[in-house]
């Protein structure tokens, strides 16, 4: 219905409506000369037909259709994937966590639930693939913009394996985004809420709705990554003891770097541990790639700060670990894996940073490729408390304007404040 039909309709009911504005965001009607609801609710009955009744709802619906838009708010929930915390693009809308599509098909490629999304121009179509592996396209896992955004049902068709479905689906600055559920039932993914922490973990080894027998901490023998040529240090086995008799559940440490050992991660009895690398070290399979792979390495000052949008603190919040994570094969395959290990010992700093020029033009093409990420050092969670206070470390992903030669943006470290 356009705006000629509407006035229309307005001459036709004698002003009886109000006068009415453009739908706004929310697609209200604005009556002026109407004090309150009691005009529709006392005496609608007695000075009002009921073609003109009719008409009022008309409008109204009308004006709600063309707004076509929901309220979608960024998500303060933490996300975790087979307990290895993400940052992915998410927004809840109307009670329901949604997800970017492409960031969910990322989240779980490389296991048994992975999935590729293609898109069918002229049938303007999406598709997604049972157990392919996903290919990137650049974007993925990356920072919600602050602020509450348009939503609208997206008009794309959707395809599972050939198959017509109707899943709920919004459209957000260009982006699909999916309820998190209907995604994680069409491929089997066991999800998990906890209300206390306020946190989501997505489960790739157990089924949907089998939940409870799923682990929500990395599994205790992961598989090792393979590297392209034998590694200087030693591979990290998982099978290993400290000194203290500690299980090492992980290794990311090179030959004679002691190390700095991870929160407990098993129990009383069963003490677990990952070793990350020595502030200011790199990661054996970090370091291997940089020996090895025969490409220009460049070095970037990586600038920061960190915040709480909760609190509104900024610059101020430091004294905390954060492990520098990165994505490429030939560190490890279809998962991100340690680089190295920074301290961060001011609300306001900057730590150096090595790379192929490879990762560097991934970057400068707009691919997540470098990551900052809360740690297991301090808990198992990635927490830290600062002045009595918890924080959940939710780090920020490293982009193209943070690694450029000359000036550089800073990079904003997010922290959650736990209540």
């Amino acid at each position: 219905m356009g705006w000629r039909e509407l006035q229309r309709i307005h001459r036709q009911s004698q002003g009886r409506i109000g006068n009415y504005s453009k739908p706004t965001l929310y697609g209200s009607l604005e009556l002026e000369g109407v004090e309150d609801d009691s005009f529709v609710k006392k005496k609608g009955p007695k000075n009002m037909n009921k073609r003109t009744m009719f008409m009022i709802g008309a409008v109204s619906a009308a004006l709600l259709t063309s707004a076509g838009a929901v309220d979608a708010k960024p998500t303060s929930h933490s996300v975790y994937v087979d307990g290895k915390q993400v940052n992915c693009a998410a927004y809840a809308i109307n009670g329901n966590n949604y997800f970017k599509l492409r960031d969910l098909a990322a989240m779980v490629n490389g296991t048994e639930k992975q999935f590729e999304v293609t898109w069918n121009e002229n049938q303007k179509a999406i598709n997604l693939l049972s157990n392919k592996p996903y290919t990137t396209v650049g974007g993925e896992m990356g920072a919600v913009p602050a602020g509450a955004k348009d939503a609208k049902v997206t008009s794309s068709v959707i395809y599972k394996d050939g198959k017509k479905e109707n899943y709920a689906a919004y459209n957000i600055n260009e982006n699909n985004y999916f309820k998190l559920r209907d995604i994680a039932e069409a491929f089997n993914i066991g999800v998990k809420w906890d209300a206390t922490n306020q946190r989501v973990d997505v489960l790739t080894n157990v089924g949907y709705g089998k939940e409870d027998t799923g682990n929500t901490t990395e599994p205790e023998k992961p598989s090792e990554p393979t590297t392209p040529t034998t590694p200087s240090n030693p591979s990290n086995s998982t099978s290993n003891a400290d000194s203290d008799g500690w299980t090492i559940l992980r290794d990311y440490r090179q030959t004679g770097d002691s190390g700095i050992r991870s929160a407990n991660m098993g129990g009383s009895s069963s003490l677990k541990c990952y070793y990350y690398p020595s502030y200011g070290k790199y990661s054996a399979q970090y370091q291997n790639l940089l020996d090895t792979c025969g490409e220009e390495i460049i070095t970037r000052t990586i600038k920061y700060y960190t915040f709480c949008s909760q609190t509104g603190e900024e610059d101020n919040l430091s004294g905390f670990p954060v492990e520098i994570d990165v994505v490429d094969d030939r560190v490890s395959p279809n998962r991100w894996w340690n680089a190295t290990t920074v301290y961060i010992d001011a609300g306001l700093g900057e730590f150096q940073l090595k790379m192929p020029k490879s990762i560097y033009d991934k970057i400068q093409s707009g691919e997540q490729v470098l990551t900052v990420a809360g740690t297991a050092i301090e808990t198992t969670s990635q927490r830290t408390v600062i002045d009595g206070n918890t924080y959940e470390i939710l780090g920020s992903r490293i982009t193209a304007s943070d690694v450029r030669e000359s000036n550089s943006t800073r990079m904003g470290i997010r922290l959650d404040l736990c209540r």
